[in-house]
């Protein structure tokens, strides 16, 4: 993996409980230390709002406001 010079050669990937990914670490060759590449995080909202945001996005779609 290549990503703005640093070139690693081995990875390792961290989950959380999900089993979603959330750290993506590579070892660098010259220094032998473990740098994060990547970090991602997932908000955690109730059953209750994804409804509500599916039926919002729903009715966007419905109005037209998105295109196939």
């Amino acid at each position: 993996m290549h990503d703005d010079g640093f070139k690693g050669y081995r990875v390792k990937i961290f989950y959380n409980h999900d089993c979603l990914p959330i750290k993506v670490q590579l070892i660098d060759r010259e220094t032998n230390k473990w740098k994060t590449v990547v970090t991602y995080s997932y908000p955690h909202i109730t059953a209750k709002q994804y409804e509500k945001n599916w039926e919002k996005y729903r009715k966007e779609v419905k109005k037209g406001y998105y295109e196939d």
